[in-house]
């Protein structure tokens, strides 16, 4: 993914070097199973793997680093215990290597801790800032540990009736375009609008963005950030008066 104008990181870390090995070793587990194996494990985890990679497809934030992996964690301890004893003996060194080198990306900040904080000082000169879904609450509380509370606007509203969380689903396509143009028109210049790719809620941003002459400033994968110069382009403010 692209990273602009606020350098955000995207890298994923260690995950990109050891997850060739730890599918390497699953692969080796798979291969040196006992031929009577009691416990059809490798069943859901290549059912699971298939109904996967759509969805990887459709979003690459689909696989995010240890999110998928506690799912899948119990069939896999379940294929290792029926493996030869020779990978039992791989196994844990391997696993000892992979939890040393993930120890770094557990002490960095979050996504969300390091957006704020990079937002922190256009809010604080004034900008405000429209996100969409839960990047609204958790922007809210941590720009508000900052002293800068009440900069941010939930959208959509049902986020704000629902803290923390809400079905997009049930949200008619017509009522976030509505209140998208609504949440973008109100702001007031250098406006920062945060929303994930693909959801209808980003959707609904984007397209009003788009027609505002918005700019993209970051693409970290799992979020995007727009500037918008103002409410409205002059042309369309003077049509919109009449």
């Amino acid at each position: 993914e692209a990273n602009l104008a606020l350098g955000l990181p995207v890298d994923p870390g260690p995950a990109l070097i050891l997850g060739p090995l730890a599918l390497a070793l699953l692969a080796a587990a798979f291969l040196t199973r006992g031929a009577k194996a009691r416990i059809p494990a490798a069943g859901p985890i290549v059912a699971g793997v298939l109904l996967l990679l759509p969805l990887l497809l459709y979003s690459g934030s689909a696989l995010l680093p240890d999110r998928t992996a506690l799912l899948f964690l119990p069939f896999v301890a379940l294929v290792l215990a029926e493996a030869s004893r020779v990978l039992h003996a791989v196994a844990g060194p391997a696993a000892a290597a992979v939890l040393a080198a993930s120890i770094p990306g557990w002490l960095r900040p979050t996504p969300a801790s390091q957006l704020a904080e990079t937002l922190a000082p256009g809010v604080r000169a004034g900008s405000r800032v429209v996100a969409a879904a839960l990047w609204g609450p958790e922007l809210d509380y941590r720009l508000s540990r900052e002293g800068l509370a009440g900069r941010v606007t939930l959208f959509p509203s049902d986020v704000a009736r629902h803290p923390g969380w809400y079905l997009e689903a049930e949200i008619p396509g017509e009522r976030l375009e509505r209140e998208a143009a609504g949440a973008l028109r109100s702001s007031g210049p250098r406006t920062f609008v945060v929303f994930s790719r693909g959801t209808r809620a980003g959707l609904a941003l984007e397209a009003e963005l788009v027609s505002l002459k918005g700019t993209r400033v970051a693409d970290a994968g799992v979020f995007e950030v727009w500037t918008v110069a103002c409410c409205l382009p002059p042309e369309r403010e003077a049509k919109e008066t009449r």
